[in-house]
């Protein structure tokens, strides 16, 4: 066979295999057809040699040695290849790359089970236990029964002797055992609250923010004493956290909801009074029945207030729920605010708010004459862009004539009028449409 023809051989072999296979892989059949067609081209190329060697006498003989190194690196290679192969590969056919007499795998279904004898001498890994401290064990073991006054008495005063430490992992711990002991237990939670009006510092912090957390807080005797501490304990933060803790309630009472609007227009207290706004906001998600009289408080702070963040977040609140129910009072109050309150930022929030009345007209004619009224740019905007997400398309011309009032809408007005003919109506979408237009100019309430 002369070089040309072993040329041809040994490129052509690996085709000829996968032909005669037609089609079907087997990863283990083809570096050993390598292997087999490596081993008949060189004893080929061996026996071609030997012919020419006798015709062209020694001349030949240096050729063959060239050739028989050649075909011993190639099956080297061939062998170093089926190794890997076989490494990559030996999973899925159940046997194990690395086996030994010692150990083997047994496939079960898609999976392999191996097994291995244990080696002598080697120590066994054990899971440290999941502990902040060495008797915390037996600490639990003694709180016992859930609910037992007895115990919580003494998980109290582990937190008391804890409450200087920097172990934050047992603290948080105290915290979650502290809501597993009240559980349901008015007493127990009467307990914990009278304790935070003795204790000092991060130890009473803790037991309030744990108390939030436990089902008994929600109970009316509970809520009374909450609301107490709020009126009258001299620590802010525990002043702040009683009316967080008093977010969890159902509902609340006009009496209650009395006292937390006086807390709410405390101008002398401005934390209490944010937390105050924040707690009626969050009740009033729970009792929509009686939504009318969370928003009516939360109007009485927004128009009582001399800070206008709480102003404005007693205005943001009333309108938390997606479709709230205002009535014409409300509505009204909240047109009040948006015409005449002193912060352009209160009166931005309004126009949020306000949009999602449900006497649309009602709210456009508010738009409109608060626009006429007002020379500030991005007051200006938020009433241009909320008129769309009041009513639509419907407030097209409105804002047609706004943006002849102000020239400096009437892109804005294009940009809008484009997308509502482009056949979208729900305003997030339209909304979404007219930010990926580039920059707008003001920054404000949340769309």
């Amino acid at each position: 066979m002369n070089h040309i023809a072993l040329k041809e051989q040994r490129k052509g072999f690996p085709n000829r295999f996968l032909a005669e296979k037609r089609g079907k892989w087997n990863p283990r059949a083809l570096p050993l057809a390598r292997m087999r067609e490596g081993a008949k081209i060189c004893l080929t190329s061996h026996e071609g040699s030997k012919s020419s060697s006798a015709a062209k006498g020694g001349s030949m003989r240096s050729l063959l040695k060239k050739r028989l190194f050649s075909c011993s690196c190639r099956l080297l290679s061939t062998f170093s290849l089926l190794v890997l192969v076989s490494h990559f590969l030996a999973p899925q056919y159940g046997v194990l790359a690395d086996s030994t007499p010692n150990s083997f795998a047994l496939p079960l279904g898609n999976e392999l089970i191996t097994t291995d004898p244990p080696i002598l001498g080697e120590p066994e890994f054990i899971f440290p236990s999941p502990t902040c401290r060495a008797d915390i064990k037996q600490f639990d073991a003694g709180v016992g029964q859930l609910g037992m006054l007895g115990d919580l008495q003494s998980l109290l005063t582990v937190f008391k002797q804890s409450s200087s430490s920097d172990d934050l992992q047992l603290r948080k711990y105290l915290q979650e055992r502290l809501v597993e002991v009240v559980g349901t237990d008015q007493n127990a939670a009467l307990a914990v609250v009278e304790s935070v009006e003795t204790a000092q510092g991060a130890e009473s912090i803790e037991q309030l923010e744990a108390l939030e957390n436990a089902p008994a807080a929600r109970t009316p005797q509970v809520a009374e004493r909450l609301l107490i501490m709020a009126e009258q304990d001299v620590d802010p933060r525990r002043r702040v956290l009683a009316l967080k803790a008093l977010q969890g309630q159902p509902s609340l009472t006009e009496t209650q909801l009395d006292r937390l609007t006086a807390l709410g227009k405390d101008k002398a207290r401005p934390e209490t009074a944010r937390a105050s706004v924040i707690t009626i906001g969050r009740v009033m998600e729970k009792d929509f029945t009686h939504f009318e009289h969370y928003v009516e408080r939360l109007l009485d702070i927004a128009e009582s207030q001399n800070d206008d963040d709480i102003s404005a977040l007693a205005v943001e609140m009333s309108g938390m729920h997606s479709d709230p129910p205002f009535g014409d009072v409300s509505r009204n109050r909240l047109a009040n605010i948006l015409l005449s309150h002193p912060s352009a930022g209160v009166r931005s929030v309004a126009a949020l708010v306000i949009a999602t009345a449900r006497d649309t007209e009602a709210v456009l004619k508010v738009y409109q004459q608060a626009f006429q009224e007002s020379n500030d740019f991005c007051l200006r905007w938020h009433i241009f862009k909320f008129s769309f997400r009041a009513a639509g398309a419907k407030a097209l011309p409105l804002a047609e004539t706004l943006a002849q009032q102000d020239s400096r809408f009437l892109q804005h007005y294009a940009d809008f009028k484009a997308l509502y003919d482009s056949g979208i109506v729900d305003w997030e979408h339209i909304w979404l449409g007219k930010i990926s237009q580039g920059e707008l100019p003001c920054d404000g309430p949340s769309d």
